[in-house]
């Protein structure tokens, strides 16, 4: 009995996983066979001759096949999905797209490259594994049908029983390379179609990022709901009791008049300790979640802090809105930390807490005039105020030079980046968080961009020109939208080329808080890294090749009226510089630059405005804008 059950493991052993392969493979050859009877179908019915005709017989089908393309697409995931139980992620997010925008897309060549190259190579080696397993079979079981032959050819060809056996024996070892072929194209045929079918591996990493951004931001939100119901509980539990404890031994210590001394003196300790259990309770509730947090803002919350300190603390709080509750949560807590360390390291007779609003820019301030030297790394709690600020999105910096005063600066920075490439995405990332920039959002297409935007009110949105679904202007649509919509968010349009149209769009619209760079200038770390900071405090930078494309297009008009030197600093002023930057650049004195402007301005024959105002008008006038 047993020897008989490990023969038969030992037989089925090659085939064994083999099934669903073979029908994968069959539901494959039938799938693309629908397909070439579509390619072959005007050769079959009409037969063309002339060159038209065998032109018009290769496109149509053609067309057709592309057309068939998203459907030809399904059909290959359901064959994974149900053949082999594997499932091909659509590279949409959301639903698919529609058949232009397909078209348009990066996926689309990825799958009619299957459809048109890789499927038909497959099909075709499945054919042959398929036609193998028949033949095979064939072979192994020769000895089943060979009987049906008359026996008098049987018995007059000596030595047939001799070439059966050795027919079964090739049978059986093609059988057992059948099988093995089978899995084997199998998974081929499986990686080959993840790569095509399925998301790249940007796409993917873009989706990863995605996720890992939304699950951190869900931890965040959750750990402040976990902190405010732990509040809750103590709130409403713990410290009521001890509540009702404390009143409880003050009215026995104040009515039991004739107890003995011994007795007096344990209810006297034991009132003092549940009053100093009840402010040590009171100071964990603070310090997991104060409610004035939640129902009066960050001025009441702060102010409380400030109450309890024990040195005079000034507080200044002049918001326009309440932030989003994790950012008011933090900053609280980042104050009561730095009051802390004020009170324990820095020796001072005062402090200052000033939180406000610059632009988009949430700023919070703590001051004092200790004796300084505070460093991050000292081990005064600075790196942990660090993380706790990072965890929404923030900058912290700390000014304390030896001898005082200490200025810690909180900066709720937050960056949008919308860039379809996920190598440059993460690249560009890398450099605002470097400029001291918190990226608050990474996405793909345009649609994606206006809802970060909306969600995060950044102070800066880096743009992609070209993006998803059509990759041509989406970027700079965009762009306007968020000018318009959000004026407090700058905008920094990067390009693969130059096209100065799209910067014309741009500052036709707004004059302030615009760049406008070819891609090729992320590598200058340095100087990509100043940009943003210029665009981000509300300056105009255009990428130099755009300047010089302008200057071609500009006809002759009152420019033709400025000096050499008046050209050349109007053009720094174009290219984004300071009045200082360009002393620096021409090594003259700012005074000589200042001179030239109101020069430049005046021969420009500008209206009367503000100087800013003015100056941004002339930059337009150079450029050819207006």
């Amino acid at each position: 009995m047993h020897t008989t059950a490990r023969l038969r493991r030992v037989i089925r052993w090659p085939f064994q996983g083999a099934g669903r392969p073979v029908a994968f493979l069959a539901t494959g050859v039938l799938i693309q066979l629908a397909a070439l009877v579509v390619m072959a179908l005007p050769w079959i019915v009409l037969v063309p001759e002339t060159w038209a005709a065998i032109l018009l017989a290769v496109l149509v089908p053609l067309a057709a096949v592309v057309v068939a393309g998203p459907s030809l697409t399904e059909a290959q995931r359901g064959r994974f999905r149900t053949r082999l139980g594997v499932r091909i992620p659509s590279p949409y997010e959301g639903p698919r797209p529609s058949l232009p925008a397909w078209l348009r897309s990066p996926a689309a060549r990825r799958q009619l490259g299957y459809h048109l190259l890789f499927g038909p190579l497959l099909a075709l080696a499945a054919v042959f594994v398929l036609l193998m397993w028949a033949a095979s079979a064939v072979a192994a079981s020769i000895y089943g049908w060979i009987w049906l032959v008359p026996p008098e050819s049987n018995l007059g060809q000596a030595g047939y029983t001799v070439l059966a056996a050795y027919i079964t024996v090739a049978g059986v070892a093609l059988l057992c390379a059948a099988s093995w072929l089978s899995r084997a194209l199998a998974r081929l045929d499986t990686r080959t179609a993840t790569l095509r079918l399925g998301p790249s591996r940007e796409e993917r990493l873009a989706r990863r990022v995605e996720d890992l951004a939304e699950s951190r931001a869900g931890l965040v939100d959750a750990v402040d709901d976990e902190r405010r119901r732990i509040e809750r509980d103590l709130h409403d539990g713990a410290q009521q009791r001890l509540v009702s404890l404390a009143v409880n031994l003050g009215l026995a210590r104040a009515t039991l008049g004739d107890l003995p001394e011994d007795a007096r003196r344990v209810i006297d300790e034991a009132h003092r300790e549940a009053k100093e259990a009840m402010e040590e309770l009171n100071d964990l509730v603070r310090g997991l979640h104060p409610a004035v947090l939640e129902d009066r803002g960050l001025d009441a919350a702060i102010s409380g802090i400030a109450a309890r300190a024990p040195l005079p603390v000034g507080v200044t709080v002049n918001l326009p809105s309440r932030p989003a509750p994790a950012v008011e949560a933090v900053a609280y807590f980042t104050v009561s930390e730095a009051l802390t360390n004020v009170v324990k390291h820095a020796r001072a007779s005062r402090a200052e807490v000033t939180v406000e609003c610059l632009g988009a820019t949430l700023v919070l301030v703590v001051s004092d005039d200790g004796v300084g030297g505070a460093e991050p790394a000292g081990g005064t709690g600075l790196s942990g105020l660090a993380k706790r600020v990072a965890s929404v999105d923030g900058r912290l910096s700390v000014d304390s030079p030896v001898g005082g005063p200490t200025v810690l600066t909180v900066e709720f920075v937050r960056a949008v980046i919308a860039e379809d490439s996920v190598l440059l995405r993460i690249g560009v990332a890398k450099v605002l968080e470097m400029a001291g920039f918190e990226v608050a959002a990474e996405v793909g297409d345009a649609e994606a961009l206006l809802a970060a935007v909306e969600e995060h009110r950044p102070d800066i949105a880096v743009v992609d020109v070209r993006m998803p679904p059509g990759f041509t202007d989406e970027g700079v649509h965009a762009a306007l939208v968020i000018r318009q919509q959000w004026p407090g968010t700058a905008v920094l349009l990067l390009s693969q080329y130059v096209e100065e149209r799209y910067a014309a769009d741009l500052l036709s619209a707004h004059t302030a808080g615009i760049g406008y760079l070819l891609k090729q200038r992320v590598a200058d770390v340095e100087e990509f890294a100043e940009t943003l900071r210029q665009v981000a405090e509300g300056g105009t930078v255009l990428d130099p090749q755009v300047v010089a494309q302008l200057l071609v297009r500009r006809h002759s008009d009152p420019l033709d009226r400025l000096t050499p030197r008046e050209r050349e600093v109007l053009e720094l002023m174009a290219g984004g510089r300071s009045n200082a930057g360009i002393a620096a650049r021409l090594v003259v004195s700012e005074s000589a630059v200042a001179k030239h402007i109101n020069s430049i301005l005046a021969k420009l024959d500008l209206p009367k405005a503000a100087a800013d105002h003015r100056r941004v008008l002339a930059v337009l006038r150079f450029l050819g804008v207006t």
